[in-house]
Formats: C-alpha cells, sequence, structure tokens
C-alpha cells in the first residue's frame, strides 16, 4: 500500500497576476470567435432542385455551368468578331496597294488589250473565209437547200424554181435535192459556166435569190466591224468597289 503526501497548498508553483490575466483573455478571445457565426455568414438560398436562388452577401460570386458556357460564347464570339474586322481591314489595304499599283499601268494595258483584239478579230475573219470559202467551193449543199426551203414556204404553191450552180456539182446537187426535198418536181437545177466556184443563184417568174463566198466574207467583215465599234471595258473599274 503506497502513501501519497499532500503537499501544502504553500508548496504550488505560483502564477504571477500578469500572466494568468493574458491567458483568460485569450482563451475568451478563442471563445468568442469560434462562436460568433457573423464572421463567416452562410446565406445562399437553394432550391428543390438543389439549384442555386440568391447567392446572398458573398464577397466572390460563384458561376452556375451556363453562365459559364454562356461567357465563354461570348467571348469566342467577340474574339471572331475582332479578327474577321482586322482580316478585313488588311484585305482592304492590300487591295488599295494593288490597285495603287496597277493604276499607272492601266492606259498601256487597255492599248494593249485592244491592240489583241483587233489582232484576233482579223484573225478570226481569215480563218472563217478560209474555211467558209472552200466549204462553198467544195459543195453549197447546206446554203442552196435552205434557202429553197425558205422560198417554197413564202411563195405562192405550185411556183417553179431554177437552181444554177457550176456545171461540175449540177448532176450531184440534182441528187441531194431530191434526197432533201422529197415530192418537189418544180425544182430543177442547172449548170451554168458562168458562176464562179462557191456561187448559186435560185431563180423564179418574179423574183430570184443568190450567193457566194464573196458575200460571205462580206457579211463577215461587218460582223466584225461591228464588234470592233464597241468601247473596251476598262478593267480599272474592277478595283473601284475596293478602293
Amino acid at each position: 500500500m503506497s502513501i501519497r503526501r499532500r503537499r501544502k497548498w504553500s508548496s504550488w508553483p505560483r502564477t504571477s497576476r500578469h500572466v494568468a490575466r493574458s491567458c483568460c483573455q485569450t482563451v475568451e478571445v478563442m471563445m468568442s470567435s469560434s462562436t460568433n457565426s457573423e464572421n463567416y455568414p452562410f446565406d445562399t438560398e437553394f432550391g428543390e432542385d438543389g439549384s442555386v436562388l440568391n447567392e446572398g452577401h458573398q464577397k466572390y460570386r460563384r458561376y452556375r455551368p451556363d453562365e459559364v458556357k454562356q461567357a465563354c460564347d461570348e467571348a469566342r464570339n467577340e474574339a471572331l468578331a475582332s479578327v474577321e474586322a482586322e482580316t478585313n481591314r488588311r484585305l482592304a489595304a492590300s487591295a488599295e496597294q494593288i490597285a495603287a499599283h496597277i493604276q499607272p499601268v492601266l492606259p498601256y494595258a487597255m492599248s494593249l488589250a485592244e491592240q489583241m483584239r483587233r489582232e484576233s478579230a482579223e484573225l478570226a475573219l481569215a480563218i472563217a473565209r478560209k474555211i467558209g470559202g472552200e466549204a462553198l467551193r467544195q459543195f453549197p449543199e447546206h446554203s442552196v437547200t435552205a434557202c429553197i426551203q425558205q422560198a417554197l414556204d413564202l411563195l405562192p404553191k405550185r411556183v417553179a424554181l431554177v437552181v444554177k450552180v457550176m456545171p461540175e456539182i449540177a448532176d450531184e446537187m440534182r441528187a441531194r435535192l431530191s434526197e432533201l426535198l422529197p415530192g418537189e418536181d418544180m425544182v430543177s437545177v442547172e449548170g451554168d459556166p458562168s458562176v464562179s466556184p462557191g456561187a448559186w443563184s435560185i431563180a423564179w417568174e418574179t423574183g430570184g435569190i443568190s450567193g457566194s463566198p464573196e458575200a460571205l466574207t462580206e457579211h463577215l467583215e461587218k460582223l466584225v466591224e461591228e464588234y470592233l465599234a464597241q468601247p473596251l471595258n476598262p478593267q480599272g473599274d474592277l478595283f473601284a468597289s475596293v478602293a
């Protein structure tokens, strides 16, 4: 059996009044801070489905997922609009620079285009003369047939038509017309030595019509002259809307 000796109160270590007072104040502050709910208010209001209805008086706002998505979409659209505006501005500046470089050489380019247009028209006319003349000289079948058909449609019925061509092609022309115009016994073909190569004539009682490579050439020349008489459209107008 152990025996504990009791110490007298006077033998216990003593604490100064100043230290004891400071410790009491510290304990009071800790207790008051732990029990004070106003320093960290929780006044957020939630709905039945868990959504935030009112965030209360908070220092930092919390964003919902839909609000974050909306903010991202707005920022993306704003960035795209800014990039598009900058791109358009640079394109306009580049177009102005191109137009500034082209304007000095535009008169020379127009004269060169006019020269090329005339040379192209003259070349086309020369080719048409060659091809058209050779085609008529070989056998003016299509021209004669078309004119005969037109005359038969316009003239009164049962009108005799006389077709005159070179003697060398009279028989061939007669055979071809009998195939193309069956039943037209009022159309006759005659060989005329005075007819030039490629020329032909269709005569009836009160009139007639004729064709030749020379007439075709004159018609082509007239078409080319009308084409060249038209003013050349200046290409500088392409940059008018840009500048």
